[in-house]
């Protein structure tokens, strides 16, 4: 899933958070997103948080691997 209006995946800006990135820093990267869109990103994170949790294990088992990552296809 996607942000809507945006290429930015959700798992993007989950990552992001769980990284320790504020609302605002992740604002920074993307400053297109306004804080209610990240607010709905990180919302749908928690709701549907074992998906996400899928999405960035594969990217981080690409990444590992050198394969070209599953969300970058």
């Amino acid at each position: 899933p996607r942000i809507q209006g945006h290429r930015i995946p959700v798992h993007r800006i989950a990552s992001w958070w769980q990284l320790g990135l504020s609302v605002e820093e992740i604002g920074e990267k993307h400053p297109a997103l306004m804080p209610a869109e990240i607010h709905a990103a990180l919302a749908y994170f928690h709701l549907h948080r074992k998906e996400i949790d899928g999405y960035l294990a594969e990217e981080r088992a690409a990444q590992s691997s050198g394969a070209p990552s599953p969300a970058a296809v």
